[in-house]
């Protein structure tokens, strides 16, 4: 009910002298208009609650759509390919892991999690709680919740997350800690011949930011080194990683193309890896 009052108080008709339906009558017809009033409202306001959803399902499902068609674009199509994290659900080279580790002990290789959903073999990861962290490569699934890793584990863990960052993302940007890490997915630089380069644009402090990469040809992960750095504004800057050998760009040639990378920050680590058939 919308109304501040139920209903109208009626005229007194304890006065032995009124009449109470020359005027009650009309009481209750104002009620009666009221409360048809009321339920036309209720009705509209359902009806606005249930386009709001509708549009907002439209623009969710237009938003993804988008994204998708230029990250394919990007990658395929327009000549230079291109790769953007910008920490957002349908903007991010991260998947959206939200794994557990419920059981983990120093010296094992195994990890007991509350779920596989999303992991992967072959691949990097990052086990962390408020105390310690630890990158791990999961190589086998051994039952629903349980993996194997590629070497024993430092520390013991409950209730620890497994994901590709220990970065905080918030949505738009991502804070790391000290020792923070975070391991992208497999990008696609182009060809060969081409220019190609890794640029981050960042707070500018005092921390140093660690990338490295891997490709099919460089199992190893390699750090890169800083080319240049350049301020953008009050507080921010942009630095270029990498790019191709003998260039205007520096840093070491990608043979093939397709890349991983990791960044770790030391208070940061990225990384870039072969794209995956």
């Amino acid at each position: 009910m919308l109304r501040k009052n139920e209903t109208i108080t009626p005229l007194p008709d304890n006065d032995p002298d009124a009449v109470p339906e020359l005027w009650n009558s009309r009481q209750r017809e104002v009620d009666e208009n009221f409360a048809v009033i009321d339920e036309h409202l209720e009705s509209a306001l359902e009806s606005v609650a249930e386009h709001s959803d509708r549009i907002a399902s439209v623009e969710n499902q237009s938003a993804g759509s988008v994204a998708q068609a230029l990250r394919l674009d990007w990658s395929y199509l327009s000549g230079s390919q291109i790769a953007l994290e910008l920490f957002y659900e349908s903007w991010t080279l991260l998947p959206g892991l939200t794994n557990v580790v419920t059981d983990a002990v120093a010296g094992d290789d195994s990890l007991d999690l509350d779920s596989i959903a999303g992991i992967v073999p072959g691949r990097e990861y990052v086990i962390f709680d408020d105390t310690n962290q630890e990158s791990v490569i999961i190589t086998e699934v051994l039952t629903a919740t349980r993996v194997r890793c590629s070497a024993n584990i430092s520390h013991s863990y409950s209730g620890a997350f497994i994901k590709r960052t220990s970065w905080t993302v918030p949505g738009g940007k991502a804070t790391a800690t000290d020792g923070g890490i975070y391991y992208s997915g497999e990008l696609n630089l182009g060809d060969e011949d081409q220019d190609n380069a890794l640029i981050i644009r960042r707070d500018k402090n005092d921390a140093t930011l660690a990338v490295f990469f891997t490709d099919s040809t460089q199992e190893i992960w390699t750090e890169v080194p800083l080319c240049w750095e350049r301020e953008l504004e009050t507080g921010r800057s942009e630095e270029r990683r990498v790019g191709q050998e003998g260039s205007s760009m520096c840093g070491s040639q990608w043979s093939p193309s397709l890349l991983k990378q990791k960044t770790t920050y030391t208070q940061v680590t990225l990384p870039l890896r072969e794209r995956s058939a």
